[in-house]
């Protein structure tokens, strides 16, 4: 809003009359009626004076505002406050009507005959009864932010606001642009893959929401961070959501939203294999619970973050291993890379005071290093034969059949590099019959 001074005549008219007596206030629907009408100034005990040109009244009466003496001069002032209301409701040209908006606005205005009323009883402030006749107060549409900057979001990013086709007037209906968010309407800006959102939310008021929430501004723009912009970032579930199948029937996880939002689609349960998700409950065999200590399961976690599962038996090892823990990390796709069903590692006795992955690493390489010895074996044994000789008469039963082959590919090849060869006459009889045809010119030449 915006506050200006404007000077006006000196008047000898005062508002010196009494107010009215409103009674007895239980007599009354509310207090705020009676605190209306005992501090209501009535018409003829208003300041005013005729003026037929200024008035918008039929009695051409023009009432004088509320008054007060500015202390560092003599002159008398009176204070005009312009005051712009916005009314944030999604609003389209066929639901609000600013002729009808302006005639109700009036209506009130005469009914609290230019009084203000709100919640404080504050009766001090005057409102222009006659604004809409000098056309000082104007009823029209907010601006509205373009939809231009929404659709040039960074890669991997989408947002919410509504693609649909609104009027553009009264009109004419049949011009049509798409919706745009007015001023003061917000937008939420999201990543486009289900299993991700954004890695930081600190720009709007709901931290949690994973949303990065935009508003439209009065200069028609967006709020969007220009700098240090959010990036989408792979995530899972909380372990609770995905402990046992009841969990999951009973919830809509983010790779089921696809699913449950378009009706042409048919809903998959979350362990479908189009979905992925995996039960987080170990089998009984196994002795395996989450690590509460180390896991909270009702925590998101990121893409490369670990959940931990500890014997019951904190004695035993997993997998006889000499480590009671194991974990599992969280995979780009948005499920964890838990084992599946019925093959989950089972807590035992321990027999080695090495880690499982230390054993399993300990194997394959004693693995490769077999496979390595067998190889230089045979290649020892072939070298060796070499160098003795044709032992085995290599010569008769490699050389001579390889001679034999290269002999024939290349004869194939002479008879298939001219057209009167034996070959191509068996295989064209194009050539046969133009031959027949064009006996005895010599300059005939079959092409």
């Amino acid at each position: 809003s915006k506050t200006t001074r404007g000077t006006s005549e000196r008047t000898t008219w005062s508002s010196t009359a009494p107010f009215d007596d409103p009674g007895d206030p239980e007599e009354y629907s509310d207090e705020k009626e009676w605190m209306r009408i005992k501090r209501e100034v009535r018409d003829e005990q208003r300041d005013y004076f005729y003026d037929e040109e200024r008035s918008f009244r039929e009695d051409d009466k023009v009432f004088i505002g509320a008054r007060g003496m500015w202390p560092y001069g003599e002159s008398e002032y009176s204070t005009v406050a312009w005051v712009e209301h916005q009314f944030m409701e999604e609003f389209t040209v066929l639901d609000f009507n600013e002729e009808e908006f302006e005639a109700e606005h009036l209506r009130l205005l005469n009914e609290r005959n230019g009084q203000w009323m709100d919640d404080t009883m504050n009766l001090t402030l005057w409102l222009g009864q006659g604004c809409y006749e000098t056309r000082k107060c104007l009823v029209q549409d907010l601006g509205r932010c373009e939809n231009t900057i929404l659709d040039i979001l960074p890669l991997g990013f989408t947002h919410e606001k509504p693609k649909t086709m609104v009027p553009r007037s009264r009109e004419n209906l049949d011009l049509k642009e798409e919706y745009m968010v007015p001023v003061g309407g917000e937008v939420n800006i999201k990543c486009i893959e289900p299993n991700q959102k954004i890695s930081e939310d600190k720009w709007d008021n709901n931290p949690k929401d994973q949303l990065l929430t935009v508003t439209c501004l009065p200069n028609l723009k967006f709020d969007i961070p220009a700098q240090s912009f959010p990036r989408c970032k792979s995530y899972c579930p909380a372990p609770q959501r995905l402990w046992n199948r009841t969990m999951m029937e009973n919830d809509i996880l983010p790779l089921q939203e696809a699913y449950a939002m378009d009706p042409s689609l048919p809903f998959l349960v979350a362990t479908h294999p189009d979905i992925g998700y995996k039960q987080l409950e170990p089998n009984d065999y196994t002795g395996l619970t989450l690590n509460t200590n180390k896991t909270d399961p009702n925590e998101e976690y990121w893409v490369g973050e670990r959940i931990y599962f500890i014997c019951m038996n904190q004695t035993l090892g997993v997998e006889e291993g000499d480590s009671n823990e194991v974990t599992f990390k969280c995979r780009y796709d948005g499920v964890y890379a838990v084992p599946d069903n019925n093959t989950w590692p089972e807590c035992d006795i321990k027999t080695t005071t090495a880690k499982p992955p230390i054993v399993f690493g300990v194997k394959m390489s004693l693995e490769n290093t077999d496979a390595e010895l067998d190889d230089y074996m045979k290649w020892k044994d072939y070298i060796f034969m070499q160098s003795q000789g044709d032992v085995e008469g290599l010569f008769w039963k490699v050389t001579i059949p390889c001679g034999i082959i290269i002999l024939l590919l290349f004869i194939m090849c002479l008879l298939g590099t001219r057209h009167d060869s034996l070959l191509c006459q068996v295989c064209n009889r194009d050539y046969e019959v133009k031959q027949m045809q064009n006996y005895g010119h010599k300059d005939y030449i079959y092409q």
